[in-house]
């Protein structure tokens, strides 16, 4: 077995559809196909949206399909993971709190490169409080720095962005107190040694953003 790790990282919200399994055989081949380390993760920190049975119907699933893998991660269990990494980014001045609606920020009337609305930086000039991000209530976004990022992508698609410019400031902690996707999934990546990605177009947007974020924390950025 090479030192490559791959994974697939499915929300278990929901049956399987066939565009989630499509996306784990993918996944799957190219860790088979390499003798890569092959590993399942439940992405389920959405505590309204996931659940015990649909994280347990997605594994039949997947073994329906005749996948098999090589370990397993629980997004929900590495809260401290994530904290750790909201610490560093604090410690940065990186962070902010934002008190903008979903209807505020869509007004404002600038589509983002993900299909989203892009945030228009209303929020960008506070502060946290002195007594920390704990203390900040609703939601915190991570404070970008213009410039363009690079992505090299094997499948040949163009994935370079200016995540500032397209994106605006990602939420990185939910008003409800949830880990936001971005954050996670870069954290969890790192935990679990993943050194492979592949991605469906859907979240192909998010890959520069991604990068970002790992250099922000100090881990690699996967192929």
């Amino acid at each position: 077995m090479s030192q490559e790790v791959c994974r697939f990282a499915p929300t278990p919200s929901g049956p399987a559809h066939p565009g989630t399994l499509l996306a784990a055989l993918l996944a799957w081949l190219d860790a088979r196909s390499r003798g890569a380390r092959f590993l399942l993760r439940m992405e389920d920190i959405d505590h309204t949206r996931c659940t015990q049975e649909a994280a347990a119907e997605m594994k039949a699933a997947l073994r329906w399909l005749g996948l098999d893998w090589d370990g397993e991660s629980v997004q929900s269990q590495r809260r401290n993971d994530h904290e750790a990494a909201l610490d560093r980014l604090a410690q940065e001045g990186a962070l902010y709190p934002c008190g903008c609606t979903r209807s505020e920020i869509r007004r404002a009337g600038t589509r983002a490169a993900d299909g989203g609305w892009r945030y228009p930086g209303c929020c960008r000039t506070r502060t946290l409080p002195e007594a920390g991000w704990r203390r900040a209530g609703g939601a915190l976004r991570l404070r970008l720095e213009p410039g363009r990022v690079e992505v090299s992508d094997e499948g040949g698609l163009e994935l370079g962005q200016e995540p500032l410019a397209e994106l605006g400031d990602p939420v990185v902690l939910r008003a409800d107190g949830a880990i936001a996707y971005h954050l996670a999934v870069v954290v969890d990546d790192a935990k679990d040694g993943v050194t492979r990605v592949v991605r469906g177009r859907d979240l192909a947007s998010a890959t520069a953003l991604h990068g970002v974020l790992q250099q922000r924390l100090g881990v690699a950025t996967p192929s």
